[in-house]
């Protein structure tokens, strides 16, 4: 009897000791895809604002793409063609360029180590997007960018904001001259006076 309650209970241990590693195997597996999501925009699988700011610690500057009147898109062929639009964008961007994050809405960010190499990059696929006819659902989409480039994420904003403001069709770069630059240090200024 000792001897099939020893029995019973080692196969019961041994069941037990598999569960535990089926159980950390799941535990790891749900633990990576949290993570990967964490780091990865939900509709174009690109990826995202956190990424891009991990990554831009090994890179000197990045460039900003914005889709220049997407709520007009979004407006007139709805929000479903909107994000069919974002998705096409998005694979463009990938295929021409390589690594590509989304950012909020419909913006887009590459990284790259030399600011002309990553400004020749982005006048490239403004240019291909200039010539490009995108087709989604029989509606046929013309695209275009505006476009900042900056050490920072807010530099590079900031020149973003440039360009789409004077309605700038080539590449911003950042710089201390900009007069965006001195309104927002107004801005700041008036808003600390107030």
């Amino acid at each position: 009897i000792m001897n099939r309650y020893e029995n019973e209970i080692h196969q019961k241990n041994v069941k037990l000791k598999q569960l535990n590693k089926n159980l950390q195997k799941e535990i790891d597996i749900k633990t990576q895809e949290l993570f990967d999501s964490y780091l990865t925009d939900p509709l174009t699988k690109l990826a995202n604002r956190e990424k891009l700011i991990i990554d831009a610690q090994n890179r000197k500057y990045i460039g900003l793409l914005n889709i220049d009147s997407f709520k007009e898109i979004n407006d007139f062929y709805g929000v479903e063609i909107g994000d069919k639009v974002l998705k096409k964008v998005a694979t463009i961007l990938r295929e021409r360029v390589g690594i590509v994050y989304k950012l909020s809405g419909d913006e887009f960010a590459i990284l790259d180590g030399d600011k002309f190499n990553l400004k020749r990059k982005i006048e490239s696929i403004i240019s291909f997007m200039d010539r490009a006819k995108i087709i989604i659902d029989n509606n046929e989409i013309q695209i275009s960018f505006s476009s900042g480039i900056g050490p920072t994420l807010s530099k590079a904003d900031m020149a973003l904001k440039y360009a789409k403001k004077t309605r700038h069709k080539n590449v911003i770069m950042f710089s201390e001259n900009l007069p965006i630059v001195k309104e927002y240090e107004n801005n700041l200024k008036w808003k600390n006076i107030i």
